[in-house]
């Protein structure tokens, strides 16, 4: 792959502006993507090669794939939870297990000890040597329910930052300790702009919308960029529908996928600002 050139211009109206080897840039929109899957082929490639940046489970991908893969490359780490990926880093889970997320089935960790900062140290070396170019930490929202591991998952992703400075860093939502990570990310996805999985196959509208628009504002004063998640049945059902407009209507760039992330669906967006419909 020939020599990236990143850089990242974060404008006020929280789009990414890229410059980066030859993937493609758009027209100066940017666009991007999430995909968990482990279907690896010419199609799904070509697919995500039509985005600016793109979200993967790293394990799913071997080098020679994601060299093929010219958008910016953000690996896929939990870091609030374990999920039993595959790795060549190991980890004693039981010695850091402090709850678990019944709707997935993972275990809950304790990301202030060092056993977990060790291992998640080592998730992030192997695929930044891999090919990546960042990092996308998840399930920190656990921070809510478990205040005790804050200062834990802050000091990983400040530990990150320093370690690598060029990287291009994003949060999986994580609303409550936001404030204290903002200095060293680039972006936060906020998942479950407008509709949000409730179990395998089922997805649901989110009834609080003032909280989302009260929190895409939030995040608005920083310095960073805030990009959308959300989820549909199929293209153009109710809930791609009112997923896009609501992120639309606000000026923030969405990505709709299936419930476990694996599909590859046409993106898009209306032109003009509509008002948000009501679906019941």
């Amino acid at each position: 792959m020939t020599a990236l050139s990143l850089s990242l211009i974060l404008s006020v109206s929280s789009f990414l502006v890229i410059s980066y080897g030859n993937a493609p840039n758009k027209g100066g929109v940017f666009t991007f993507a999430v995909y968990y899957g482990s279907a690896i082929n010419r199609k799904v490639i070509d697919y995500l090669n039509s985005f600016n940046m793109v979200i993967l489970e790293p394990w799913a991908f071997n080098t020679s794939e994601l060299a093929q893969i010219r958008a910016i490359k953000i690996a896929y780490i939990d870091l609030g939870e374990f999920d039993n990926g595959s790795s060549c880093c190991k980890v004693n889970v039981s010695a850091v297990e402090i709850g678990y997320d019944s709707l997935w089935g993972q275990p809950v960790v304790n990301a202030s000890s060092p056993i977990w900062q060790q291992y998640i140290m080592c998730e992030v070396n192997s695929v930044m040597k891999k090919g990546f170019q960042g990092v996308l930490f998840d399930d920190i929202d656990v921070a809510q329910q478990y205040p005790s591991v804050s200062h834990g998952i802050i000091t990983i992703i400040k530990d990150v930052r320093q370690l690598y400075p060029a990287a291009v860093i994003g949060v999986n939502r994580g609303f409550v300790i936001f404030q204290n990570v903002s200095p060293y990310i680039n972006f936060i996805m906020y998942e479950d702009y407008g509709t949000q999985v409730v179990g395998p196959g089922q997805i649901a509208f989110v009834q609080n919308t003032s909280r989302i628009y009260s929190l895409t504002e939030t995040i608005r004063h920083y310095n960073v960029t805030l990009i959308a998640l959300a989820y549909a049945q199929y293209p153009g059902d109710v809930y791609y529908s009112y997923a896009s407009y609501l992120a639309c209507a606000e000026g923030v760039p969405i990505y709709i996928t299936n419930w476990d992330v694996t599909a590859t669906w046409p993106q898009s967006c209306p032109a003009s600002h509509k008002p948000l419909p009501v679906f019941r």
